[in-house]
């Protein structure tokens, strides 16, 4: 079954960027199969690069809730989900690091940092590559705005600990190994709750599965009594319906033989009349 999507996603990557030297996509949801991504990627010997974007994780969730209607507790989590993921799989790999809120505020900057860190030319026509960026970045669309000092004091601590880590890494004040063993130990925390929300899940399903069986069973023991009672109602009709056939049989006899008894009398009294006549002849 992976290697049906496999194949499709080989398909759509050769027939969207085939022939383009400089090409990506932005899909917060390619963080939880960067493993699948990977390896596509590495099939088609293509020479992969993590740009990774960092926003406080409360505008992540405002964002969630005034589109979506999703809690705050959910959109951290969903945070967490995508970022421990991004960061997890990106490790060993060339890879940026942008802050949203740095973004906004000198998207040139941080453009030309990220190009610079990964190699990338940049543009030769400036002025039209401004020009676009321009177009297409709108600030006014930025709905919420919210410090890391508050999202650090209010979040839970293994979002909190992960958008430290991602600050730093911001800020380039990186110690290699403690980043990556503090990286390990979120992630593996991650996984445990994610192993322990797949088997609530599970459970869900199996306590749906039990009370759908449930109510089925109690639809079959309701049609069950039904067909009882309608079983019952149709002997009863039954008996009645025999009982009247009998005694319309013992009716229909009776009135045969009134009828034999008429026609014998009626006979005789043929008989007397035309002794009648012959006496009187």
């Amino acid at each position: 079954e992976v290697k049906r999507f496999k194949e499709e996603l080989i398909k759509l990557l050769c027939e969207e960027f085939s022939g383009q030297k400089l090409w990506g996509w932005k899909d917060p949801r390619t963080c939880i199969l960067l493993p699948l991504w990977k390896e596509i990627l590495s099939e088609l010997n293509v020479d992969l690069s993590f740009i990774i974007v960092t926003r406080n994780p409360l505008e992540v969730a405002d964002s969630l809730t005034r589109r979506n209607g999703f809690t705050p507790d959910k959109g951290w989590a969903m945070w967490l989900l995508y970022m421990v993921n991004a960061l997890y799989w990106s490790q060993s790999w060339r890879r940026a690091f942008i802050s949203y809120e740095d973004f906004m505020r000198d998207w040139k900057a941080e453009i030309f940092r990220v190009a610079t860190d990964l190699s990338i030319p940049w543009p030769g026509d400036e002025e039209h590559f401004v020009r676009e960026v321009r177009n297409f970045l709108k600030p006014q669309l930025r709905h919420h705005v919210r410090s890391a000092e508050e999202a650090l004091s209010i979040l839970p601590k293994p979002v909190a600990d992960l958008y430290r880590l991602c600050l730093r890494k911001r800020k380039d004040a990186v110690n290699a190994a403690t980043d990556a063993a503090k990286l390990s130990e979120l992630f593996k925390a991650y996984e445990i709750v994610s192993q322990i929300q797949i088997a609530e899940q599970k459970n869900r399903e199996i306590c749906g599965l039990q009370t759908e069986l449930q109510r089925k069973n109690d639809e079959i023991r309701s049609l069950q009594t039904e067909l009882e009672q309608k079983e019952r109602k149709f002997l009863a009709d039954m008996e009645f319906l025999q009982s009247t056939v009998v005694n319309y049989e013992r009716r229909v006899a009776e009135l045969e033989e009134s009828r034999s008894e008429l026609a014998r009398r009626l006979a005789e009294k043929d008989t007397e009349i035309l002794l009648m006549r012959s006496s009187l002849g």
